[in-house]
């Protein structure tokens, strides 16, 4: 069953007497079929729900991705623009700003809004913009509801009016990262293609998550990647903010004759000076005291909602959850422990073979069917964890199954299926 612990079923829903008969196919998500049905049901009323019990680790996978079914857009409740704004014009990445308070013609007009570029990302290894403002998400006592919007480029892109440093006033980006303060101190991460479209995962030509480790593919999706690669070390939720344009203009620290701005190619206006003041107000700010506002603020929520874990150590803490869970190879003895058992190492092939006896040959073909993800681990070796989801519900009955016959018709298929019989009583194992 999916995330290890819940099975999924077409039901039929049959509508009768005065209302023409339907038949509806549904898809919904059952508690774990081998739980006793009065247990399932009484932990359904106590909950309220169709799925009572789900792994913690299980969870925070489908809580923290969106790639493969993870619902981390959904539990943050990211807006997609609605069929009326996309009538206006208005994009998903708007509909976000709309909903956290900002409308970018008002930051523009009031020029609340600052930026940097920079020639080499560290996250991207190419030119990016960074956008920062405000919007009315924060609460005064938390944090001041700051935004950054990341504005990237492809691999070997050409187009001058895609490069970060070449047009400073209106860069027409390929991809985009925003991330904001929410109100309760966290912050919060969604991606953009260059039409601001939302968007589940990084094109692999513009940025890859570094952190995923080998051999699985880099794949960066919010909001774990947005985690690993913002918590990381002293970033505390905010990476550094380069800002090449001050370093240039300032003369490389006054070593070397001045470089300077006269104009930029966006301009159409030809008032050359109000383009220069325009560009100031962007890239002149220092940015150092709110990008330290920023971490120290997210640091203190993390240290009141975790209980006492910086924001490093919650990066760290969810990273290992996730990482367990997703690229750790399911063992013979990490699935009989799912199974219901602790069991040695050296016998818990011994022990999934009792468990998971051969099936009968139920129409006479001469042979006994096995899955194969199943046969691996009897066989002792590891599989993935997807793998094993996909055979978990069935591994379970059949356990079940296996313990409600006492073991005999276990012992009697081995041998039906000419395999020695194993003298191995689960009652001497140490059950969870």
């Amino acid at each position: 069953g999916k995330r290890g612990w819940v099975s999924e079923k077409d039901v039929q829903v049959i509508k009768a007497k005065d209302v023409k008969i339907e038949q509806i196919a549904k898809k919904v998500v059952n508690f774990a079929e081998h739980t006793e049905l009065a247990v399932a049901d009484a932990l359904q009323r106590a909950t309220q729900s169709n799925n009572p019990i789900v792994r913690y680790d299980a969870w925070l996978v489908n809580a923290m991705t969106t790639l493969a079914g993870g619902k981390y857009y959904d539990w943050i409740n990211i807006p997609r623009a609605s069929a009326e704004q996309k009538k206006k014009g208005i994009t998903d990445l708007q509909a976000l700003l709309l909903k956290l308070g900002v409308d970018k013609g008002d930051i523009a007009r009031l020029r609340s809004d600052e930026r940097v570029a920079m020639f080499r990302s560290n996250v991207t290894g190419k030119p990016r913009q960074v956008e920062i403002f405000k919007g009315l998400q924060g609460r005064a006592s938390t944090n001041e509801g700051r935004i950054f919007v990341t504005n990237d480029m492809r691999d070997n892109d050409v187009d001058p009016k895609r490069h970060a440093m070449r047009n400073l006033l209106a860069f027409k980006a390929a991809g985009r990262e925003v991330i904001w303060e929410w109100k309760n101190g966290t912050h919060r991460y969604s991606l953009y293609d260059g039409d601001g479209n939302l968007v589940d995962s990084v094109p692999d030509n513009i940025a890859q998550d570094h952190e995923i480790p080998r051999p699985y593919t880099a794949r960066l999706q919010p909001g774990i990647s947005c985690l690993r690669c913002h918590g990381k070390g002293e970033s505390k939720g905010v990476n550094p903010l380069q800002n090449d344009v001050q370093f240039m203009v300032a003369s490389y620290k006054k070593r070397y004759p001045a470089l300077d701005i006269f104009d930029d190619a966006a301009d159409k206006t030809g008032v050359v000076p109000a383009v220069l003041k325009r560009l100031a107000g962007l890239y002149s700010g220092d940015l150092t005291k709110p990008v330290m506002r920023c971490r120290f603020d997210a640091d203190g929520a993390c240290f009141k909602i975790t209980a006492g874990l910086t924001y490093q150590e919650m990066t760290e803490e969810t990273t290992a959850i996730y990482n367990g869970y997703v690229y750790e190879m399911v063992t013979p003895v990490a699935a009989a422990k799912e199974l219901g058992f602790l069991v040695a190492e050296d016998r818990a092939v011994d022990l999934l073979n009792w468990l998971l006896p051969p099936l009968p040959d139920t129409i006479g073909q001469g042979f006994n069917e096995e899955d194969p993800v199943v046969g691996a681990l009897k066989a002792g070796l590891s599989v993935n964890r997807l793998e094993w989801e996909q055979a978990y519900v069935d591994a379970m009955n059949r356990t079940m199954l296996t313990i409600k016959q006492g073991g005999q018709k276990a012992q009697q298929n081995q041998q039906e299926a000419g395999q020695d019989a194993i003298n191995l009583d689960p009652k001497k194992e140490k059950s969870e």
